[in-house]
């Protein structure tokens, strides 16, 4: 799968997300079984380019996009993810 988002500190960057809608916006037909078993809780499905990044010390609701204020946090979050892969890349190619 994709990877959706990756968090370094305080910064989370998302590549993917859905646009949740809440339970509290949904038909009085949903139940919480329905909810649960179905995609109806979340909306549209976007893939971010550029990723978009999120101060969450600040910021916990996700709501406010900081990323043009802070490349060098963006290319910090991408060296690790680019790090991480290519550890796990190398790790199945030993098996």
């Amino acid at each position: 799968g994709n990877l959706w988002a990756a968090r370094v500190g305080n910064y989370k960057l998302v590549y993917e997300s859905f646009d949740s809608v809440g339970r509290d916006n949904l038909s009085a037909d949903v139940t919480s079984e329905t909810f649960r078993l179905s995609d109806r809780g979340y909306g549209n499905h976007a893939v971010h380019d550029p990723p978009l990044l999120f101060d969450l010390s600040t910021d916990i609701s996700e709501r406010r996009n900081v990323a043009a204020e802070h490349p060098e946090v963006i290319s910090l979050i991408q060296k690790e993810v680019d790090s991480h892969r290519h550890a796990l890349e190398a790790e199945l190619k030993s098996q």
